[in-house]
């Protein structure tokens, strides 16, 4: 159970879907709440607190790639192994970008809501 390596699968295959021509808003966040409702799933049978434990490392880890996501892509693909766009293709995928961040922040503060409940 690698959450994190899960988490950045789901960013791998958000990108993916922008290189796809799929980035508009619902679609990204129909993926990521997939990927909540499936770690949420992996920890249920877990004690609260390990659940809570859990969900705030993936929570974390997704606040770093959402502000490495507005500083600089290029630099957040580099770390999740993918690789970096031109100038030209970066612009082009700003917009989506943008969506895809707003979508996760809002999941993920939803998600921690209903871990700590």
């Amino acid at each position: 159970m690698n959450f994190l390596e899960q988490l950045d699968e789901c960013w791998r295959e958000m990108f993916e879907m922008f290189g796809h021509g799929e980035a508009d808003r619902s679609a990204i966040q129909t993926k990521y709440a997939e990927f909540v409702a499936k770690i949420q799933a992996q920890v249920s049978h877990l004690p609260q607190p390990e659940q809570d434990r859990l969900m705030l490392q993936v929570v974390n880890r997704n606040a770093e790639y959402i502000a490495l996501a507005k500083r600089d892509r290029n630099v957040l693909k580099a770390r999740l192994g993918l690789p970096a766009l031109s100038p030209e293709a970066n612009r082009l995928v700003q917009v989506a970008t943008d969506t895809a961040v707003r979508a996760t922040v809002w999941q993920g503060i939803s998600a921690i809501f209903r871990a700590f409940r």
